[in-house]
């Protein structure tokens, strides 16, 4: 990815760069031609043409060199072939450079002949390259076979073309020199034909596979071998050093082209890649059974809300379904899946345009929601009306506990307080239905003991009476230095006038906490009082929360309740 930012980040300024320079080439060409034809010194001429160009392409090629260290280096044979090839490309240049400096315009025949022979023997060579390199970047990647056995057969025509060009200058017989001046002769079409035949194999087979390896790669092909026939075309006519020009020319062209394909595809595999990590996330925060988000994602979004202020219209609901054991006991695990996914049904109906879904356990959910204007206890009575009307093929009915808390009921509160209110109303729906169907001890022990882990105190209490009795609390606690008497007003009374409750929430406390207040307060039909103050342990206050709502078997007149207390993180 790196790579493809460096590319796109320089590629615009490169290609400036050498458009310009390519300009200033056909400005030379051009030039030489009109001066070919009214100026008589021709020999001078064309090498000082050569001459130009095969400057400007040595800078075109050092671009080429900044470029590539500039993308980053690939660390596989195509690319290194790649690099062998412009290393190859870059001293044919300069030997074709060094000739025609020499020819004409320093008319040194011995060098003159040193340096053509050194540049006349690149061409099979850099021909063989370019096959090599080709061959590896088809098969690479498209997974072409077959292009091995085709570049095996350019790689001898190349290897021949070397050794006949070796011979041929060791003999002199393909240089003929007029007035200190080179003339191509019989070795330079050998060391151009056969290039350009190996590179028109390669050609043909491309387009025999060209749905396979795309119209990108075979234009880049075909330009290379035209820009080749050109070069030599115009060498031979002119005899004007032009054949390696275009050889950097078309180097140049199938870089630009092949890095197009490359940003081409690596834009795809950025889309795919985010794809997949879409997907991941996906999976990873999905529980695979329900489509419900799972545990991971419930944590995430815990830790999200905690950052946050709660809004009005915020509820929490926590959601146990009843008898899950037994069902996966008697009838088994695909009857305890099928019960899930019938609950999991019923949610979605209900609470799945409010908000999100979670399984947080085997049989444990939580709904987070933000309710407009609808009422959450009309959206609960719909819950329960498709909970009872549920009828699945191996388990007839579905049961589950519930207990939710509104963002309005515990203003001030944090997300798990907020949560552990809805996690204890939850909790004493289920104790309750296990105490009303004689199911499941283990389960009503269970519900019990993860009450009394989230309280410090639990007591069902009698406001009528005056009276109370404890279900939890340490031991510690029920001494007289402590507030300890025998009635519940008394001893709420005297915890707070004792010094356990911090001045500033006393008078707060003491109002909340007296009986008669109580009384009324519940009298209206509400469904709990939570009481929030500082109490001391030890030489410190920390945040604890009271709250108290009505038994299963309140009256008005009898006014039975369950006072609980628990320490909590504002």
């Amino acid at each position: 990815m790196d790579r493809a930012r460096n590319v796109l980040k320089y590629r615009n300024k490169i290609e400036k760069v050498v458009i310009s320079i390519l300009c200033l080439i056909v400005g030379i060409i051009v030039a030489f031609v009109l001066l070919n034809t009214y100026r008589p010194d021709k020999n001078t001429l064309r090498a000082f043409a050569s001459v130009c160009m095969d400057t400007l392409c040595l800078v075109i090629m050092l671009i080429m060199v900044i470029g590539l260290v500039i993308e980053g280096r690939e660390n596989n044979k195509t690319g290194e072939l790649y690099r062998v090839l412009l290393l190859g490309t870059i001293i044919a240049m300069f030997f074709d450079f060094l000739t025609w400096s020499s020819d004409g315009l320093l008319a040194y025949d011995n060098w003159t002949y040193v340096f053509t022979v050194s540049s006349l023997c690149c061409g099979p060579i850099l021909g063989l390259i370019f096959v090599l390199y080709l061959s590896s970047y088809l098969y690479e990647l498209y997974q072409l076979k077959s292009v091995k056995k085709v570049a095996k057969w350019g790689v001898a025509l190349n290897a021949i073309a070397f050794f006949i060009t070796a011979l041929m200058a060791i003999t002199k017989s393909a240089f003929l020199f007029r007035d200190g001046h080179y003339e191509a002769g019989i070795l330079y079409d050998v060391v151009t034909v056969v290039p350009v035949l190996t590179l028109l194999i390669m050609t043909i087979y491309a387009i025999r596979y060209v749905k396979t390896i795309g119209i990108h790669d075979l234009i880049a092909i075909i330009g290379y071998i035209v820009l080749m026939i050109v070069g030599a075309l115009v060498e031979s006519r002119f005899s004007i050093g032009t054949t390696y020009v275009a050889v950097s020319l078309a180097d140049i062209f199938i870089y630009v082209m092949l890095q197009n394909q490359f940003i081409d595809r690596v834009n795809r595999q950025i889309v795919e890649e985010k794809r997949n990590v879409q997907k991941w996330m996906e999976r990873s925060n999905t529980d695979e059974l329900t489509g419900f988000y799972n545990r991971h994602a419930y944590e995430e979004e815990m830790s999200r809300l905690k950052r946050t202020i709660l809004k009005e219209n915020f509820v929490y609901v926590s959601i146990d379904v009843n008898g899950l054991k037994i069902v996966n006991d008697t009838l088994g695990h695909d009857a305890g899946d099928e019960l899930i996914l019938g609950a999991c049904e019923c949610m979605e109906k209900c609470f799945g345009k409010y908000g999100d879904l979670y399984r947080t356990g085997g049989d444990e959910f939580t709904a987070i929601l933000y309710i407009g204007k609808n009422d959450i206890a009309a959206i609960m009575e719909e819950f329960e009306k498709e909970v009872n009307e549920w009828h699945g093929k191996q388990v007839d009915s579905i049961s589950v506990s519930v207990g939710y808390v509104k963002a309005k009921e515990a203003q001030g509160c944090s997300i798990s307080t907020v949560a552990s209110l809805a996690d204890s109303k939850m909790y004493e729906a289920k104790t309750e239905f296990y105490k009303k169907k004689g199911l499941d001890r283990r389960g009503q022990a269970a519900a019990h003991t993860a009450l009394c882990k989230l309280y410090t105190k639990i007591l069902k209490i009698n406001l009528t009476d005056d009276t109370y009795g404890i279900i939890n609390m340490d031991i510690g606690e029920q001494i007289s230095e402590m507030g300890f008497s025998d009635t519940i007003s008394e001893w709420l009374k005297n915890f707070g006038t004792r010094g356990h409750v911090h001045p500033e929430d006393l008078d707060e406390y003491l109002k909340y906490t007296n009986i008669q207040y109580m009384r009324d307060y519940f009298m209206q039909d509400k469904t709990s009082l939570h009481i929030f103050y500082r109490r001391k342990y030890g030489e410190e206050f920390k945040q604890v929360m009271m709250e108290i709502i009505p038994a299963e078997d309140y009256s008005n007149t009898d006014q039975s309740m369950y006072l609980y207390v628990k320490d909590i993180d504002k």
